[in-house]
């Protein structure tokens, strides 16, 4: 009985994992030329390639704005590589998903 106890327990736990916990940000302000999520760095710097193969997925991001002309970024990637974004919804995101490298000499 207890092995069966037991294996239930890791089941449930492995579960909770695996289904992630939900985060919500609402009411922020993004200004003009932000970006609603970044990842990575803008530049070539020393800091690049600190999130290799990292997993951007099952995100909504709203834009409610106004102004047509903003350079708003959705979904910024900087100077990583191999990273996954997929199942992501962008609602009226005026720049969607930017991904950005650069070959780069030795820093």
């Amino acid at each position: 009985m207890n092995k069966l106890a037991l294996l239930i327990f890791f089941a449930l736990n492995l579960t909770f994992l695996i289904a992630g916990i939900p985060l919500t940000i609402e009411g922020t302000v993004i200004n003009n030329s932000e970006y609603m999520l970044q990842a990575g760095d803008e530049g070539i710097k020393t800091t690049n390639n600190n999130l290799d193969r990292e997993i951007i997925t099952c995100n909504k991001f709203i834009w409610n704005g106004a102004d047509m002309t903003s350079l708003t970024y959705g979904v910024f990637t900087g100077h990583i590589r191999n990273e996954i974004i997929e199942y992501n919804y962008l609602n009226e995101v005026p720049m969607g998903l930017i991904r950005k490298s650069a070959k780069r000499s030795s820093l």
